[in-house]
């Protein structure tokens, strides 16, 4: 892959910028995404786009796959970037990638087809981002409910995400639904065993 990409200095007033791993890894999507459309097994990946995986991105970088995550939430968490998920691979999309990367004239050697449409950014929006362990349990925390957010997370990572036929929309409402069925789950337990006093 040769070319280059475009570093501004606003880099070092994001909010993470003196977290090294975090840093590392948003520098590693800058040169890594597409700079034009691009085909992927059916899917077309847009510029400033990229089709990775966990084990990919922790070989590449030289971090584990906990760091990984951990650096990929706070992206998401400053609005760097919105990811699509399934089971076997995720799609990372850079959110800034037009602002950053875009023409600066007619002559720029970046092509048009870099820059998002008002269209095409409002469904990177509407993107699914995968909550991480430590977002559901601080949102069970919250509601001051007992869910494991391991299980939980393990559960629909193993379903890529999926509610029935249709991809997860809303997390936390899959949270109130786990809850709820885990206390209907609950009372079948004690209905089915009562206490019986003399």
């Amino acid at each position: 892959m040769s070319g280059w990409i475009k570093l501004h200095r606003s880099l070092k007033e994001w909010e993470w910028y003196d977290d090294h791993n975090a840093t590392r890894l948003l520098l590693h999507l800058l040169v890594s995404v597409n700079y034009e459309d691009k085909q992927w097994k059916g899917h077309t990946v847009k510029a400033g786009s990229m089709i990775t995986s966990w084990e990919s991105l922790s070989k590449e970088i030289g971090l584990s796959v906990k760091q990984i995550r951990l650096a990929m939430n706070k992206l998401e968490s400053s609005k760097e970037i919105v990811r699509f998920t399934t089971n076997k691979w995720q799609a990372v999309t850079l959110v800034k990638w037009e602002k950053l990367q875009g023409c600066d004239s007619e002559k720029g050697s970046q092509r048009d087809s870099q820059r998002a449409t008002t269209k095409e950014y409002k469904e990177i929006k509407k993107v699914f981002i995968v909550p991480t362990v430590q977002e559901v349990m601080e949102y069970c925390k919250e509601r001051k409910n007992l869910v494991e957010a391991n299980k939980f997370v393990d559960f629909y990572e193993s379903k890529g995400w999926m509610v029935g036929s249709n991809k997860m929309k809303d997390w936390k409402a899959a949270v109130r639904t786990w809850e709820k069925d885990s206390d209907k789950n609950k009372m079948k337990g004690i209905m089915s065993h009562p206490i019986i006093i003399d």
